[in-house]
């Protein structure tokens, strides 16, 4: 064996050592300390690529290669040579399959040019924390409440559509059924509508608003609707929804306001006023958690 366990080449004899023992010079030593450099030599990695390696060669520190091209990457699968990993840039890798870039490795993105297959899809969740975590809750009221003037009135929502993570509380104590508060931070779509039902000829004349409120002093969106003043007993009934996108913060909550900028109407919460019902929809509040 040419090479021993450690890497380094071993001669078979010591042609000094048997002059100074008087050995005769014999073919088969001879030749057997030559077959011993070819398969030496046979086991060497040559630079022109001609020989492939029959194992895992630990490198100590590193190796540095050509930057190859998206045809051509530095870094191929031997079978096939326009497949793998190439440098485009300083700080850019490119991965190649068949000659085509497929995938632009960056320092500050990584960009895939080709659609993304999932062997398992992905499942959906609410408020981007996973199935377990419901970062939404939707409300409404089927009780009829009153908007006052020139000031704002908090919409109360006794009643709930869903509310896994009790963000919304249904008792009338200390105004809990008036807010959503806000369990996980993060962005969140909120959106609310009021159905107010204007007796015209006693109500109208006169502009309603509904407005989203955070913690009770900032507002996040606003819609409003104009009511005429008609001689006839008349109602007028129109839905104001509005919405909002916001970055809130665990504490905080939010609620829908109602107001009128002359008389106090009432609001329609089941559409019995129309004669058909429409429960859940006429009053209600939402809030979802879009993403982090």
């Amino acid at each position: 064996m040419a090479f021993n366990g450690n890497g380094e080449f071993t001669r078979l004899h010591q042609w000094v050592v048997d002059k100074s023992q008087h050995k005769q010079i014999d073919a088969q030593r001879f030749d057997d300390e030559e077959d011993g450099i070819v398969e030496g030599l046979s086991n060497l990695v040559l630079k022109d690529g001609t020989q492939i390696t029959t194992a895992t060669i630990p490198f100590a520190s590193g190796i540095k290669l050509n930057d190859g091209t998206v045809s051509a990457p530095s870094i191929a699968i031997l079978g096939d040579t326009d497949t793998g990993f190439y440098r485009i840039g300083d700080d850019n890798i490119g991965l190649a399959v068949g000659g085509v870039k497929k995938v632009d490795f960056g320092t500050a993105t990584a960009s895939i040019n080709a659609p993304l297959a999932l062997a398992t899809p992905l499942a959906t969740t609410y408020g981007g924390l996973g199935t377990a975590t419901a970062n939404s809750c939707r409300v409404f009221t089927s009780a009829s409440q009153t908007i006052a003037t020139a000031s704002d009135t908090a919409i109360t929502f006794p009643s709930e559509s869903f509310d896994a993570k009790a963000m919304h509380g249904t008792s009338s104590s200390a105004g809990l059924n008036t807010k959503i508060n806000i369990i996980q931070s993060g962005v969140y779509l909120i959106t609310g509508t009021i159905t107010p039902y204007v007796l015209l000829d006693l109500e109208g004349g006169q502009t309603i608003s509904v407005a989203i409120k955070k913690n009770g002093t900032t507002y996040l969106a606003k819609s409003s609707a104009r009511y005429p003043l008609l001689g006839a007993a008349l109602f007028l009934s129109t839905s104001i929804t509005t919405s909002a996108i916001a970055s809130l913060t665990a504490g905080d909550y939010v609620q829908l306001v109602g107001r009128c900028s002359a008389k106090s109407v009432q609001i329609a919460v089941d559409g019995s006023q129309f004669g058909s019902g429409f429960p859940n929809v006429l009053t209600s509040f939402s809030a979802s958690r879009i993403y982090a």
